[in-house]
C-alpha cells in the first residue's frame, strides 16, 4: 500500500491498496493520522520520525496497524521524505508481513525442536568408562544463532557399566 502524510501527520494521499488494507473509504482515510491506526504511535511521533527523514534517510520498521475490523495486522513500513512544491511530505509504503512472521515463527520452532532432539545428549558409560568421581564432561552445542557451552560434573561413582546418564537443558 502507499499513503502520504503532510508535515502534521494527516493522510493527504492513499492509493486503492491502502483503502483496502485499512478497510475504509479514501474519504475516511484522508482524515486519519497515524495514531488512529498504529497502536504504538506516540504523541510527538511525527517530529521524531521527521528528523532522520529530513536528512534524506529512509526508515524501515515493523509495527502494527489496526484495521476497520479491529484486527491488528503486523506490517513493515518503508518511510521516506519527499519535498513537493517546497512542502515536505512523508511517503509510506506498507507491506502486510503476517505470513512472513508466521513462517519465521514456524521455522524457528522447527529449528528449536530439531536442536533439542539433536542435542538432548545421552552419555552411555561403556565397560571401559573411568570410574572416577566428578568427571568433567564438556558439551558444546552449536545451534544458530547461539553457541551454548555446558560444563557438567557427573558423579559416576554409583554408575554401573552400561548405565545411561541423560543430560537435558532448556
Amino acid at each position: 500500500t502507499v499513503h502520504a502524510l503532510d508535515d502534521g501527520g494527516r493522510v493527504i494521499y492513499a492509493n486503492n491498496a491502502a483503502c483496502l488494507h485499512f478497510g475504509v473509504s479514501r474519504e475516511t482515510l484522508l482524515t486519519w493520522r497515524p495514531n488512529q491506526w498504529d497502536p504504538h504511535f506516540e504523541a510527538g511521533g511525527i517530529e521524531a520520525l521527521s528528523r532522520p527523514l529530513q536528512s534524506g534517510d529512509a526508515l524501515v520498521f515493523e509495527t502494527e496497524h489496526r484495521v476497520a475490523s479491529g484486527e491488528l495486522m503486523t506490517v513493515e513500513v518503508l518511510l521516506f521524505c519527499h519535498v513537493l512544491d517546497g512542502v515536505p511530505i512523508a511517503i509510506c509504503y506498507t507491506r502486510d508481513i503476517r505470513a512472513r512472521k508466521a513462517l519465521q515463527a514456524q521455522r524457528l520452532q522447527h529449528e528449536r525442536g530439531a536442536a533439542e532432539t539433536k542435542f538432548q545428549t545421552v552419555f552411555e558409560f561403556a565397560n571401559d568408562a573411568p570410574q572416577e568421581t566428578n568427571n568433567l564432561v564438556k558439551v558444546t552445542v552449536a545451534s544458530a544463532p547461539d553457541l551454548l557451552v555446558q560444563n557438567l560434573r557427573v558423579d559416576n561413582s554409583a554408575l554401573q557399566s552400561g548405565d545411561t546418564v541423560t543430560v537435558r537443558w532448556d
